[in-house]
């Protein structure tokens, strides 16, 4: 098996623990974005899920990386560009939500809109992806 596919394993994996650790509602998964007040909801209302709250943001630091690292070897050149977007994207994020969920600060309303893009980064590179395998009939 290449390196290619075990990180694309791995990548599967990781996503899988993330959705099932994650509480439900978590703001970031919410590929078409949510309002201003509602990650404050979903703090509110977590109630005794903490641990798993915590859980899923320390798997989230590791998956975009994985991920990225997944979308972006079989192609090359600009085609790297939205995975490589995806992870700066998914980071400033995380980093917003880490920062409102265990520090006291306040999500920033704009924090949705990243969300979007970093949805509208991951699909892009999917395609990018496909129509590299179309190409070439290969993966790495």
């Amino acid at each position: 098996m290449t390196r290619w596919r075990w990180l694309a394993l791995l990548a599967l994996v990781l996503f899988v623990v993330l959705v099932a650790v994650a509480p439900s509602g978590v703001p970031d998964k919410k590929i078409f974005g949510y309002s201003p007040e509602y990650p404050a909801q979903f703090l509110a209302g977590l109630s005794g899920e903490l641990g798993r709250l915590k859980a899923s943001v320390a798997i989230d630091m590791v998956f975009p990386l994985v991920l990225t690292i997944v979308l972006v070897m079989p192609v090359t050149g600009a085609a790297r560009l939205p995975a490589i977007g995806y992870m700066v994207a998914d980071y400033i994020e995380n980093i917003a939500l880490y920062r409102f969920y265990f520090l006291g600060a306040e999500a920033p309303e704009t924090l949705s809109l990243v969300s979007q893009i970093k949805w509208a980064l991951v699909a892009l590179a999917c395609v990018v992806l496909v129509r590299e395998f179309v190409r070439t009939r290969r993966l790495p």
